[in-house]
């Protein structure tokens, strides 16, 4: 595991689909394409329709134990073998932090809320604890800030894949077919 590349664990909640675990995703995906070296790991298993996932992805989901942090501390384990740099951290509670920071993980968080859906403890986060809280969004940082936290805050605006988004036959089709089965005109 000796080489001169960044290595970062995208660490989720789960690979339900939602938001910011699209962000996991595409991060993972994403970084490995700017000659960054990154894992995708999951710590619990979907309530929901889940995305599919990379094939070098961390399920830690089917580990035993109890709860989130538990599966963390194995994960963490794992991340450490594996010469990881960061765990840039979604979703996750401070207990589930605790768990990565036990390994001496350097970790940075994504808040992809405002305050009324952090994850429990984000507002006990302190010193030692994360070194960088990301912001999805300026009212997300601004909150991050007013409810009196320590610890370095910034906005990094989540990107958006375009790509998807082009026009192809097919789908031009599928959109012309959707108009006019619901009485809309060209």
């Amino acid at each position: 595991h000796d080489d001169p590349a960044l290595r970062i664990a995208e660490v989720v909640t789960s690979a339900q689909r939602g938001g910011a675990e699209r962000i996991a995703l595409d991060l993972s995906v994403g970084l490995k394409q700017h000659g960054l070296r990154s894992r995708l790991v999951i710590l619990g298993r979907p309530t929901r329709v889940p995305f599919e996932v990379p094939s070098d992805t961390i399920d830690a989901s089917g580990l035993g134990g109890p709860g989130t942090d538990h599966r963390a501390r194995r994960a963490a384990r794992r991340l450490v073998a594996e010469g990881m740099d960061l765990v840039h951290g979604h979703l996750l509670d401070r207990d589930t932090v605790a768990a990565f920071r036990a390994r001496s993980l350097p970790v940075a968080l994504t808040v992809h809320n405002t305050a009324s859906a952090w994850p429990a403890g984000t507002r006990q986060l302190g010193e030692g604890d994360a070194s960088l809280l990301i912001g999805c969004a300026q009212v997300v940082e601004a909150q991050l800030r007013e409810s009196g936290l320590t610890l370095p805050v910034r906005t990094v605006w989540n990107g958006v894949d375009f790509s998807e988004f082009n026009s192809d036959p097919g789908r031009l089709e599928r959109a012309r077919a959707w108009r006019e089965g619901i009485g809309l005109s060209p």
